[in-house]
């Protein structure tokens, strides 16, 4: 997870918090991810 997949990843969390009331992102495979990734994370939802 880094700067290339930010923008795709957060539109895709957005349509998905927008839609549902809980949104549970399971990264348990995700190796390596940098401060973009985690920067994506603690947004807050518009």
């Amino acid at each position: 997870m880094d700067l290339d997949i930010s923008a795709p990843l957060a539109e895709s969390l957005l349509a998905a918090a927008h839609a549902h009331p809980v949104v549970v992102l399971d990264v348990s495979g995700v190796t390596f991810a940098d401060s973009a990734f985690l920067n994506l994370l603690l947004r807050p939802i518009p």
